[in-house]
């Protein structure tokens, strides 16, 4: 039976979505947990926002947003409290991969309209690959690597957006972009950083629109948005928009203070960030001889978008510590490349090179290129076969789901055997172990997820709401980090909360933690 070009082109787009799936899930996903304090932030929240949903405590202050919550929510309703650990993991891995496949796509449909589109590509390909080629295989890093799973709803907005403007029709084409709007709302109840980079986007996006007077799209684009913001608490578990806000706005006022750092420790990122700008000011000549073109107009609002997004997660990156988890500023780097022609003289012979090399393979017998298809196709099994292999043995290894039990770390599950603890009783867990919530299945005693990142400002609520719920357990020293954020200590910034937490229990050392456990 003879394959149409559009069938084919859609298998070889399914290949490419499942192995980015199957590469996401390339680390073992039934291992212990070792990073307590990065993962313990996707675990920790669940037995609080159970009783958030009952109406017993109000909204606590997350680190991220609803994301913190949402995968152990549904990975408790499916399969009971007993293997949060696991399927969390799951579900966030999977979002990983999905976020991969949108991003990926969304590269192929902007070179379509990229001029240089065969020199663009390759240069996005090995970036694309390399970025991924480098995350470890480990829960954590994959769960916070450089495209991940706080960007889906932002990284879906931009798909979205791109497919708005490769539709054939017109109601495809003001349906995608209503789409993009929803999306980008959607990350105010996922990562709130990502909401704000949304912000960005869309306001280059929407000031572009509005000099070209293409009032159309703005008001698909604002609807959507809207209607999401209104709605979506209605129908879904994720707070309402009132608590989303204040969170977002308690992060506007407080991040400066909590996350402070000194400018000798900001100085190694500042010529990576340097470079970086150089390059986003080369693609905004890029994007001015595109306007003076008279490129589409939503084409033209995109690229804009993307040029202030670029611009967000520089200004993020300078204010972050060196990791590799924090260079997802390359992201909208890869799709600026595949959007905007750079028109270098370099980049003509290069991509002439390459499109003539295509043109070539083209030329070729029906019968030959059958042939060339299936041997790439056989070598690129071969080359990822290791790959394939070790996802498919992690996915089967959830078929007999562990337990928390299995999974958490021995100072921990001591910790929750302790008689004092036969009690109900909330716990205080000062930075992000949220691993101790899930071992005691116990909520937060305090509307601070963590009482590390209570701003100075709040100290007195936190002291007021400890001596209202006193904890049945209290977790300090944390490896991480407990007592200092960088170069603060919070013997400066919180010290009335400190001295009637060291004043009321005794904080014994056990498994790289200091303990404190309620008078029997």
């Amino acid at each position: 039976m003879k394959i149409s070009l559009f069938s084919r082109t859609m298998v070889i787009r399914a290949g490419i979505a499942i192995l980015l799936i199957l590469s996401a899930f390339n680390y073992n996903i039934v291992s212990p947990v070792t990073d307590g304090f990065h993962e313990g932030e996707y675990l920790g929240t669940l037995w609080t926002m159970r009783m958030y949903f009952a109406g017993s405590v109000p909204f606590p202050l997350l680190v991220h947003g609803p994301m913190d919550f949402i995968p152990a929510l549904w990975a408790g309703t499916i399969a009971g409290d007993g293997s949060i650990i696991a399927l969390t993991r799951t579900i966030n891995t999977l979002f990983a991969g999905l976020t991969w496949v949108l991003f990926f796509d969304a590269i192929l449909v902007s070179l379509r309209q990229n001029e240089h589109r065969y020199a663009a590509g390759a240069v996005c390909f090995l970036l694309f690959l390399g970025m991924t080629a480098i995350i470890p295989a480990d829960v954590v890093e994959r769960q916070q690597a450089f495209l991940a799973i706080r960007d889906i709803f932002l990284v879906a907005s931009l798909w979205c957006l791109v497919r708005g403007f490769s539709a054939g029709s017109a109601i495809g084409r003001y349906g995608f972009v209503i789409a993009s709007g929803a999306a980008a709302a959607a990350s105010l109840f996922w990562a709130y950083d990502r909401f704000l980079a949304a912000i960005a986007f869309g306001g280059g996006v929407v000031l572009v629109l509005l000099v070209k007077r293409a009032w159309k799209p703005i008001l698909a684009l604002l609807s959507g948005g809207l209607a999401t913001l209104l709605i979506l608490p209605l129908i879904a578990p994720v707070g309402t928009l009132a608590d989303n806000a204040s969170n977002l706005l308690y992060w506007v006022r407080h991040s400066g203070e909590v996350w402070r750092m000194s400018y000798l420790a900001r100085v190694p990122a500042i010529p990576t960030a340097a470079a970086m700008m150089v390059l986003l000011l080369v693609f905004a000549k890029a994007w001015y001889d595109e306007k003076r073109q008279e490129r589409d107009d939503l084409t033209l609002a995109f690229a804009a978008g993307l040029l202030a997004l670029q611009a967000f997660f520089l200004l993020k990156y300078l204010n972050l510590p060196r990791s590799p988890n924090n260079y997802y500023f390359v992201w909208p780097f890869i799709l600026i490349v595949s959007t905007l022609t750079i028109r270098w003289r370099a980049s003509r012979p290069i991509d002439n090179g390459l499109r003539s090399g295509c043109s070539a393979l083209a030329e070729i017998g029906p019968l030959k290129q059958k042939g060339l298809i299936l041997a790439t196709s056989c070598l690129l099994v071969i080359v990822c076969s290791n790959m394939i292999w070790a996802s498919i043995s992690n996915l089967r290894a959830l078929l007999r789901l562990p337990t928390d039990a299995e999974l958490l770390p021995a100072a921990v599950v001591n910790a929750s055997r302790d008689p004092a603890l036969a009690r109900n009783g909330c716990v205080l867990l000062w930075s992000n172990e949220g691993i101790f919530a899930t071992a005691l299945r116990r909520p937060f005693c305090t509307d601070y997820m963590y009482p590390v990142y209570a701003s100075h400002a709040d100290e007195d609520k936190l002291v007021r709401q400890i001596a209202a719920r006193p904890p049945a357990l209290v977790i300090m020293d944390s490896k991480f980090w407990s007592m200092h954020i960088y170069d603060r200590s919070m013997h400066e910034r919180l010290p009335a909360a400190e001295r009637v937490l060291t004043g009321r229990y005794v904080l014994l050392p056990r498994g790289g933690y200091k303990i404190g456990v309620a008078d029997r």
